[in-house]
C-alpha cells in the first residue's frame, strides 16, 4: 500500500520473482488503513461490530436479568467503548465528519443504557 495524496502511482514490486499486489485497504493490529488514510473502512467495519452489541444491549432492557442503568453501562464500557476507544490515537487524525460515525455509536449506546430515549 501507497499512502499519501497521490496513491494511484504505479509501482513494479518484485520479490523473489513474484510481483507484490497493491491492496486498497490493509489490517494491521486491528485497524484498517486506506492510502489516503481516512479510516473510512476502519469506521464502517466499527460501526458493523457495535451495532451488535447495541442490539444486545436493547435485548438486555427489556428483560428482568441484568436491565438496571449499571449494569448496561458496565456493557456499554466493556463491549462498545472499549472498541471505539482502541486506536483512537491513530484514527484521531480523521476528517470530525467521519469521527462523527463514533459519536453516534456511543450516543445510542448511552441513550439505551439510562433509558433516555426510545430506540
Amino acid at each position: 500500500m501507497l499512502f499519501g495524496n497521490n496513491p494511484r502511482q504505479k509501482l513494479d514490486l518484485n520479490l523473489g520473482g513474484k510481483q507484490i499486489l497493491f491492496e486498497k485497504v490493509v489490517r494491521y493490529l486491528g485497524l484498517y488503513f486506506d492510502p489516503r488514510l481516512t479510516f473510512n473502512a476502519h469506521f464502517k467495519i466499527l460501526k458493523e461490530r457495535c451495532e451488535k452489541d447495541l442490539n444486545i444491549m436493547r435485548m438486555l432492557t427489556g428483560s428482568d436479568y441484568g436491565s438496571d442503568k449499571k449494569s448496561l453501562l458496565v456493557i456499554f464500557k466493556s463491549s462498545i467503548r472499549s472498541k471505539i476507544d482502541y486506536g483512537a490515537q491513530i484514527y484521531a487524525s480523521a476528517s470530525p465528519n467521519s469521527l462523527k460515525t463514533l459519536d453516534t455509536i456511543q450516543n445510542k449506546a448511552l441513550r439505551i443504557a439510562l433509558r433516555a430515549l426510545p430506540n
